[in-house]
């Protein structure tokens, strides 16, 4: 059953309605109930089993949260050394960090590591891997340019990726953010979604956008 609160917040809101975004984000500021205040957009696509996983990477110019960084400290460009936002980690020490089973208590959220250190670091693959902090080519976290690639998840790279439904899940901004903040992110994540788009898909592609906070009511937005 939804809470008190989730009901009242949903009163203000016409289910069968598109709203323009600039009406949602109002609703959803004078309404939230959260303390996170984390706006999250849901675009559902008209997929099917067949359909292959959309994946990529998108920088929005107004970050939502900044992320602990730590890297591996083998094969550090001097830029970054000086860099007092960074979490530095030795291959000796990656091991006494990561024994506890939540990620909450490692102390950062992305890990990256320079190209030449992937084979050392294969023995922690499996630990790594389950909660989403292996260093990979694929998200820039294991390259040869550590600079750029940090740089990018400092200036606020997102990854967009699709569930198992085929709905991408994306965190916007904050009640707290403007509007104009708002649509920003909104258009460069919207355009690269629709980039996505293979040539071979047959049929609508977008079917639905939501914007909601993150534990409460979702607004259906004018695509």
């Amino acid at each position: 059953m939804k809470s008190k609160r989730y009901r009242k917040a949903l009163v203000s809101i016409e289910l069968n309605k598109n709203y323009e975004l600039a009406e949602a984000f109002s609703i959803l500021k004078e309404n939230n109930f959260e303390s996170s205040k984390n706006l999250e957009l849901s675009f559902s696509l008209n997929w099917n089993s067949k359909q292959n996983n959309l994946r990529d990477f998108v920088v929005i110019p107004n970050p939502v949260k900044r992320e602990k960084i730590a890297i591996i400290d083998e094969n550090i460009p001097s830029s970054l050394k000086e860099d007092k936002e960074l979490i530095f980690i030795s291959l000796e020490e990656l091991p006494k960090i990561i024994k506890s089973k939540k990620k909450s208590s490692w102390g950062f959220d992305k890990l990256f590591a320079h190209s030449s250190s992937a084979d050392k670091l294969k023995p922690f693959a499996k630990t790594l891997s389950l909660k989403k902090s292996f260093p990979n080519v694929k998200d820039g976290t294991l390259t040869e340019n550590l600079e750029k690639s940090i740089n990018d998840w400092k200036n606020g790279r997102i990854e967009l990726r699709n569930d198992k439904g085929g709905n991408f899940h994306v965190l916007i901004g904050k009640t707290s953010f403007s509007l104009s903040q708002i649509e920003e992110n909104y258009k460069i994540v919207l355009r690269k979604i629709m980039s996505l788009k293979p040539t071979t898909w047959k049929g609508e592609y977008l079917k639905s956008i939501t914007i909601s906070t993150t534990m409460g009511p979702g607004i259906r937005i004018s695509i």
